[in-house]
This record gives C-alpha cells, structure tokens and sequence, in this order.
C-alpha cells in the first residue's frame, strides 16, 4: 500500500470481475447488457489515490458525488482517494461490456 501500487480492480469482490477472458479470474463472469437497460454502478475507491471509472463502448449518463450531479455524458469519471460516486448508464447498444485491465 505505501508504495502506491495498485493490484487489481475489485468488483462485487472479485478482483477484475467482470473479465473472465484477459485475467483469467475464477468466478468472474462478464455483463451482457440489452439496449435501453439502465444500470447505476456504486464506485468506492478505498485506496489513497485517485483511479479512473470507465466503459469500454458506453459513456456515463450521470454521475453523483454526495449529494451532488458532478457529470453529465463523461466518458471517464475520476474517483478520489477514500471517495466514492454513483454513476447511471443507460446502455444505447445491446452487447459485452468489460472494464480496461
């Protein structure tokens, strides 16, 4: 942790996952979405530096921080060390989405 070196990307525990095929994580499974599905995502980043939030193929409709709508269409949303942020998507295309190792 001192040496501000991340390890991996946890999602609903699973480090990476959401990608099955590139890390090869036990368990992990990846989304399929269906055009029109609307999905709120709860960020937490509990380490000590910022990291990035993003999708491959899709942009955050809205983005929440607090008690405030700090983005509107980003693609890219930042989350601070020891912050968290909810951000809304509404997916345009049916498809496989997965987050960049």
């Amino acid at each position: 942790m001192f040496a501000h070196t991340p390890t991996a990307s946890w999602i609903n525990g699973i480090p990476f996952g959401y990608d099955p095929v590139i890390t090869k994580t036990p368990n992990a499974t990846t989304l399929f979405l269906k055009q029109g599905d609307h999905v709120r995502f709860f960020l937490l980043n509990h380490g000590d530096l910022p990291t990035n939030f993003h999708i491959v193929g899709e942009i955050l409709d809205r983005v929440t921080d607090g008690n405030l709508v700090s983005g509107i269409g980003k693609q890219t949303y930042t989350v601070g060390g020891s912050n968290d942020a909810i951000a809304d998507v509404v997916f345009d295309k049916p498809g496989v989405f997965d987050q960049p190792p």
